[in-house]
C-alpha cells in the first residue's frame, strides 16, 4: 500500500513540475485550450497540462508517418507541422 502511495506520488509530482516548465516555456497553448477573456479561474492545472504534454509525446511517436505524408500533401502547412515540432522539441 505503501509503495504506491509513494509511485502515484511521484508520478504527480513529475507531472506538475514537468506542466509548470511547459508553462514557462509557453508552449502550453500547444497541449490545452488557452484561457478565455474574463475568465478568472485557471482551466488547467499544472498536472493536468503535464499529463497532457505526456499524451502529446506518445501521440507524436505512433503518427509521425501521417504527419510527414500530410506534409508533403499539403506543403502550404509546412510552417505549422514546423512549429508543432518546435514545440515537440521543447516538451522533450
Amino acid at each position: 500500500m505503501q509503495q504506491s502511495l509513494i509511485i502515484i506520488t511521484l508520478a504527480y509530482s513529475w507531472l506538475t513540475f514537468s506542466g509548470e516548465e511547459i508553462k514557462r516555456k509557453g508552449i502550453s497553448e500547444y497541449l490545452v485550450r488557452p484561457k478565455e477573456k474574463g475568465r478568472s479561474d485557471k482551466r488547467y492545472s499544472d498536472f493536468s497540462i503535464g499529463f497532457n504534454g505526456l499524451n502529446f509525446l506518445q501521440g507524436v511517436s505512433v503518427f509521425e508517418e501521417q504527419w510527414q505524408e500530410l506534409t508533403s500533401l499539403f506543403p502550404q502547412k509546412s510552417r505549422y507541422y514546423c512549429q508543432g515540432m518546435r514545440a515537440i522539441m521543447h516538451i522533450q
